[in-house]
């Protein structure tokens, strides 16, 4: 038997701890069935008792325990009571109902009269008011039925369906801690109107060098609108060429506010680390061509700090561990293309960020690309259903949808399955748990971004 320690107690707590241990000797001596510590008076000292002395374990006699009104929250010295058949824990401070599953009388003989001498009353088991009700309101709603044959039964199953004591409830699932900041990426990621969409992070530049850098956009774009008859010839010859041709067109795009500098910078480079082969396998005139438009790329992004800093990030990253996951990372964006809370724009992107890492399986630069697109998209999810998460909290029905998701998550799990099996808190949690397999092997891949996902992840009920 564990004592509580009662320095920690409050005077008071230890005035209810020494009388509820007299009435505990009081009935052990006596072999009383009933053993009554509820706080009947506003002045009771048993209002103050806290934890339940170890010895109640030993009252074998007892059927009924009476605890109303106390500040008892740890019910666990009550499990080895087998012939406990009515419990009475209304408005104390119980937190878990599970450690009571074992004491069969307790809900077999539920609604049926108590031995002699308390044939008067009815067994059961009563806890109106206890925390455990405020967190699950299913628990909430059982407590409220009037027959004690039912309220005990519908506990029972309820009970049942929680995980098994002393595995913690599905409300007592640790918060995730504060997501990590998000980084400069080749794709930026928000939730608007339940969809994720690609956003700009804008130049960053002063006035003046901004002004230079929008006219070098512009001529860029000119350059590209020239080269339509070159890229019919590219296409045949140097594919991937063309391919980083469409992923420059599309970092550049149509207005110089939209741009995303390390987008556009990482497929600049892609292009330019491609048409090294352009004079081999090119016309002449076509492979200079190239060669000066990868020129005046070249001059181009050295204005933009952001890319700058990226490219220094470059020199530390592991692009073979980058090319083990590529597979993964390519399955993921098949599955986030299924996904109506995804926007095309952003698979697109991320398609173009995995062609490049492909295209260039040795380069660092590419590989951060890869990465750090992954995580954008991985975190903007995760942030957005931890949202989802809280709000549901609050309104009791995060316990439901958690208990939704351990269901599901036993079964095989196909692509839409779970949004179409549970019900909903929002868009970014169906999207995490949608997508959680392949997304926790894409996070086995990357263990320094895994963390919040995976706890997010758990927060909702997927373990």
């Amino acid at each position: 038997m564990v004592t509580p320690d009662l320095d920690q107690m409050s005077g008071y707590q230890r005035t209810a701890y020494a009388e509820a241990l007299i009435q505990i000797e009081a009935a052990r001596k006596t072999g009383a069935t009933h053993l009554s510590l509820w706080a009947h008076k506003d002045d009771s000292p048993l209002m103050h008792l806290t934890h339940l002395p170890p010895e109640i374990a030993t009252l074998s006699n007892v059927t009924l325990i009476d605890l109303d009104n106390t500040r008892v929250s740890d019910i666990t010295p009550l499990r080895g009571l087998a012939g406990l058949r009515g419990l009475n824990l209304t408005n104390t401070q119980v937190s878990d109902l599970r450690v009571l599953l074992d004491l069969d009388l307790l809900w077999d003989k539920a609604g049926q009269k108590l031995p002699e001498p308390l044939s008067h009353i009815t067994g059961g088991i009563w806890f109106q008011g206890i925390p455990m009700t405020q967190a699950d309101k299913r628990l909430r709603d059982i407590s409220e039925f009037k027959r004690d044959k039912t309220r005990a039964s519908k506990l029972r199953t309820h009970l049942h369906s929680l995980p098994p004591w002393p595995e913690p409830l599905p409300w007592e699932v640790p918060e995730p801690g504060n997501a990590p900041a998000h980084r400069s990426a080749p794709l930026q990621t928000v939730f608007q109107d339940d969809v994720m969409q690609a956003v700009a992070p804008g130049s960053a530049l002063q006035n003046e060098i901004d002004l230079r850098a929008r006219q070098g956009w512009a001529a860029l774009l000119d350059y590209l609108a020239d080269f339509t008859d070159q890229r019919a010839r590219i296409v045949n010859q140097l594919p991937a060429l063309a391919k980083a041709f469409d992923g420059l067109h599309r970092a550049l795009g149509d207005d110089y506010e939209a741009i995303n500098p390390v987008q556009l910078g990482m497929q600049a480079e892609r292009l330019i680390r491609l048409s090294k082969r352009a004079g081999e396998m090119l016309m002449t005139d076509d492979a200079e061509d190239v060669s000066e438009f990868t020129l005046q790329l070249a001059r181009y992004l050295p204005r933009f700090p952001v890319w700058q800093d990226y490219l220094r990030d470059a020199e530390d990253e592991d692009a073979a561990r980058v090319q083990r996951a590529l597979d993964d990372l390519r399955a993921m964006n098949r599955s986030l293309q299924q996904d109506a809370a995804i926007s095309d724009t952003v698979t697109e992107i991320y398609g173009e960020v995995l062609d490049a890492v492909e295209d260039l399986p040795e380069d660092n630069l590419m590989a951060l690309g890869g990465r750090t697109a992954t995580f954008e998209i991985l975190l903007t999810v995760a942030e957005k259903a931890k949202e989802e998460a809280d709000a549901a909290k609050k309104t009791g029905l995060l316990h439901e949808y958690r208990k939704e998701v351990r269901s599901t998550r036993m079964k095989t799990i196909a692509k839409g399955q779970v949004a179409a099996e549970m019900g909903t808190i929002g868009v970014a949690a169906d999207l995490l748990l949608n997508n959680a397999q392949i997304i926790t092997r894409v996070a086995k891949h990357f263990p320094e971004h895994a963390p919040y996902v995976l706890q997010v992840l758990h927060y909702l009920g997927w373990v």
